[in-house]
């Protein structure tokens, strides 16, 4: 069938064609002239779940799928052609603001912060090799941060929740790498040679504790959060492992063999009165401060099977928090109740 001629009439197209009595009209229904969608701003720009989220722009009539962070939003209302109305997803993670139009996609230039998700970070070997992952507390949300195939661990979520820091073997041996929430940006913050360990941001976000072994023994090392500005905070004949910040930031915890064995140590942030808190003969390790401050969670093996403790910051009231059974144990008790 031959195109005899088209008139382009508003939003409809007229096709005219021949047929077998003569010429044939087919009106077409077409989007002449919708420019593409702009997001211009949003607020607010930081908030839970469920936040109503206004998005202004152009190029708003008709639009079909809201997205945050490429998850769809369930919620939303085209109140005009400059003007939607939505609801951050409850599954939402960090990430740029996307709207659908019959003109196109428009993103957004700034995230949307959703504040008190608890977004958790993690690696996986669910794909074959261990690479970073991101969720919101609900589990809802999965997304994968890193792609290269790589050893990929450790990571430490930023406490605004806009960067991750991890270890990476990309180069051959473990190196820190801090990466943008959404996959985008990875950049190296040491480069020794050495293998680094550890990652953990300070509570403002605006430095990283770590060990390294780039002395010889693993020490804790302290560097802001670019990589700029490296501070040795232990020196000892022996491994100095997993620091992690006390809330207020004033404090380091940390794990230290200097006594012979793995036990929890504290000190100040500048490395200062590193003292030592547990005194068992058992491995201590992964130790951590509670939201309020006033105690530290660590793991130990001094019942025989490694087991979670509480103390307070000053090593005293130490108290056992878990009591799982050695599968030998479980089955005697289960074979006793027969």
């Amino acid at each position: 069938m031959r195109l005899v001629h088209a008139l382009r009439l508003s939003r409809v197209l007229r096709l005219c064609v021949p047929a077998m009595m003569g010429l044939l009209f087919i009106r077409l229904p077409v989007a002449f002239g919708v420019g593409a969608p702009v997001i211009t701003d949003f607020t607010p720009t930081l908030g839970p779940a469920g936040t109503q989220v206004v998005i202004t722009g152009s190029g708003f009539t008709g639009a079909s799928d809201i997205t945050f962070n490429h998850i769809p939003a369930l919620v939303y209302s085209v109140d005009s052609d400059s003007q939607i109305t939505t609801v951050a997803p409850a599954w939402a993670t960090n990430g740029k603001i996307r709207v659908t139009a019959p003109g196109g996609t428009a993103v957004s230039a700034r995230k949307y912060t959703v504040a008190g998700s608890g977004q958790i970070a993690f690696e996986s070997y669910r794909d074959g090799s261990p690479e970073i992952y991101l969720m919101n507390g609900s589990g809802y949300g999965e997304t994968r941060i890193t792609r290269d195939g790589q050893w990929n661990v450790e990571p430490s979520l930023s406490p605004n929740g806009d960067n991750i820091a991890f270890v990476s073997e990309k180069t051959g041996n473990a190196e820190i790498y801090l990466v943008n929430a959404d996959g985008t940006g990875v950049t190296p913050l040491t480069a020794n040679g050495a293998d680094n360990d550890g990652p953990a941001f300070s509570p403002d976000g605006s430095q990283i504790t770590f060990a390294s072994d780039m002395s010889g023994y693993y020490q804790i090392y302290l560097m802001n959060s670019d990589g700029s500005g490296l501070m040795q905070l232990t020196d000892t004949m022996a491994d100095n492992l997993q620091p992690a910040f006390s809330p207020d930031g004033s404090q380091i915890v940390f794990v230290s063999t200097r006594d012979g064995n793995g036990e929890i140590y504290l000190m100040n942030s500048n490395g200062t009165a590193q003292t030592r808190l547990t005194t068992s003969t058992a491995e201590e390790s992964e130790p951590a401060f509670n939201p309020g401050g006033d105690q530290i969670a660590f793991v130990s093996d001094r019942d025989g099977l490694p087991q979670i403790y509480a103390m307070s910051t000053d090593g005293t009231k130490e108290t056992r928090l878990t009591h799982q059974l050695h599968i030998r144990q479980l089955w005697d008790r289960l074979d006793k109740r027969r």
